[in-house]
């Protein structure tokens, strides 16, 4: 698949049950890291309005969409923070992860912080060190379903 022109928009209520089904396909997608317990111990209890109740709480989320108008991928940002970034799998591969954190991090430094924060899952550490993201600390996370997945949290100090 190729989307010549990406179409980037705000998220809209009626985005829920798309963004779930596709943050649940990108967790369950990511099978070298992690097994398909914890994967889907990550992926339970995503709800449509869990989205909805993000961006009631400060969070603004940007959404990829295809050439029929459906949600391909999405980045949640609040603060100084990249709250998350899910590709479907199915259009992993085609720049969209890196776009979408690319107009974060522009946002963010927008605000006025020096630094960006991501807490991520292992699987996701050699994309967020390929685009300047260093590391910090290492720890575990505990997901909707209730296991304790590895995670890291990494920083990339904004250039000024």
């Amino acid at each position: 698949m190729t989307i010549a022109r990406p179409v980037l928009r705000p998220f809209r209520p009626d985005d829920g049950e798309a963004l779930a089904a596709l943050h649940r396909a990108a967790i369950l997608a990511t099978s070298d890291t992690y097994t398909l317990e914890e994967r889907e111990s990550w992926a339970a209890n995503l709800r449509p309005e869990g989205y909805l109740n993000a961006i009631q709480d400060g969070e603004v989320i940007e959404v990829a969409i295809d050439d029929r108008g459906g949600p391909i991928a999405f980045c949640g940002r609040r603060e100084d923070n990249v709250a998350a970034l899910y590709v479907h799998p199915d259009w992993q591969g085609h720049g969209l992860g890196s776009m979408l954190l690319r107009r974060a991090e522009a946002a963010i430094a927008g605000s006025g912080y020096p630094m960006i924060v991501i807490k991520a899952s292992i699987s996701a550490l050699p994309f967020y060190e390929r685009c300047g993201y260093q590391v910090v600390q290492h720890f575990g996370h505990r997901t909707r379903g209730g296991l304790v997945l590895a995670a890291a949290e990494l920083h990339k100090t904004i250039a000024t």
